[in-house]
């Protein structure tokens, strides 16, 4: 194990399909307070529809563009010399299951990993890359049952983000699911007895969402949602006759709360709000059907550029019955000066600030710890 990251300064790059986030700590002393994250470089670049469709790169040589401009080799931008990245896989594209298994930790083989992640993965093993990390307690006591987290992703797709990386200069030390870059992001504010209660994330971006239930310290699964910001902004344009920059425009003041002066906007909405919440109960049900303790979801946590919508928050607490928070990825993160304008606690970046922190912290990690 290094006793630091070899990997001086590298970022954390999170691939939508409406934007690309990038962000760069590092770690800096603080007098009387060890050490803290610092916020060095945060960029993000809009990409438009069509570019890059279901986690798959349908214009390549467009995307490659826009990551030069981004990195500052065109355009500019003050150039980002450094190569290493923790780049994201999209969702769609992935899966995610956290596995007990009935072998100490020291034991487990990849023979092993690979015959139980062959019960639990929807599709051919062989199609796809898999990879798994172990969990270990921090009480010190011999484990005779190991906890694993197993993630997979189709071979197609994983080589042509790499290749696409890999054309603009970049070396990717690691690629990550979406639910662990969120969850590195999230859990890290929590003092340990909140990391041990079942919680729900909710990632709201422009295409899609993704639920994420978080229990124990790990995150146990996750599922995608047909909810988006692109998804309310058409509705609008369909039953409002606005155009794109005016259906926009009204999603961001108003919201979900009710307008007198266009009544039918909420109603066109209620429909697609009240199919989310049922399919964030079926989430939660499925988990406390599963858990094997019957333990409930005692929080849902709202992060990605959704998160702020108006009234989002206050209408699920209304019909869901659970405490609702809203992400704040950035707490504690020292920023250099010339970010002033950077909102380290935007929820927008929960996950390119989970990327980044494994970049800064230990990119090579195989092992993770509650």
């Amino acid at each position: 194990m290094f006793l630091t990251n070899p990997f001086a300064g590298a970022f954390g790059l999170d691939i939508g399909e409406r934007s690309i986030k990038l962000v760069q700590l590092s770690r800096q002393r603080v007098l009387g307070h060890g050490t803290a994250l610092k916020a060095e470089l945060a960029r993000s670049i809009a990409l438009p529809s069509g570019y890059i469709v279901n986690g798959e790169v349908e214009q390549p040589e467009m995307v490659r563009q826009k990551l030069l401009t981004l990195l500052g080799k065109i355009g500019s931008l003050k150039p980002l010399r450094v190569p290493w990245v923790v780049a994201l896989l999209p969702e769609q594209k992935t899966f995610l299951k956290t596995l007990e298994l009935d072998i100490p930790p020291g034991e487990i083989t990849a023979e092993d990993i690979t015959f139980n992640a062959k019960k639990h993965l929807p599709f051919e093993l062989e199609e796809y890359y898999l990879d798994w990390q172990i969990v270990h307690s921090e009480n010190g006591r011999a484990e005779r049952r190991s906890r694993v987290i197993v993630g997979a992703s189709a071979k197609v797709l994983a080589d042509a983000y790499t290749y696409l990386l890999e054309s603009v200069g970049l070396s990717p030390l690691a690629f990550e699911i979406e639910a662990c870059a969120l969850v590195r992001a999230l859990a890290a504010l929590e003092t340990e007895s909140e990391a041990q209660v079942p919680q729900l994330f909710i990632d709201i971006s422009a295409t899609r969402s993704s639920l994420i239930i978080y229990a124990a310290g790990v995150p146990e699964f996750s599922v995608s949602a047909n909810f988006s910001g692109e998804l309310l902004t058409a509705i609008l344009m369909r039953e409002l006759k606005f155009d794109y920059a005016a259906a926009e425009n009204y999603k961001i003041k108003s919201g979900l709360s009710y307008d007198k002066k266009y009544p039918r906007a909420f109603q066109a909405l209620l429909p697609t709000v009240t199919d989310f919440i049922a399919e964030i109960k079926k989430t939660c049900s499925f988990y406390e059907d599963h858990s094997g303790n019957g333990e409930k979801i005692k929080q849902l946590v709202l992060s990605g550029g959704g998160a702020n919508l108006l009234q989002l928050a206050e209408t699920l607490e209304r019909e869901l019955k659970i405490p609702i928070a809203t992400a704040a990825p950035g707490s504690g993160l020292l920023r250099a000066k010339k970010l002033s304008d950077f909102d380290p606690n935007d929820p927008g970046f929960s996950v390119a600030i989970g990327l980044a922190r494994r970049a800064v912290e230990n990119p090579l990690a195989t092992t993770t710890r509650v």
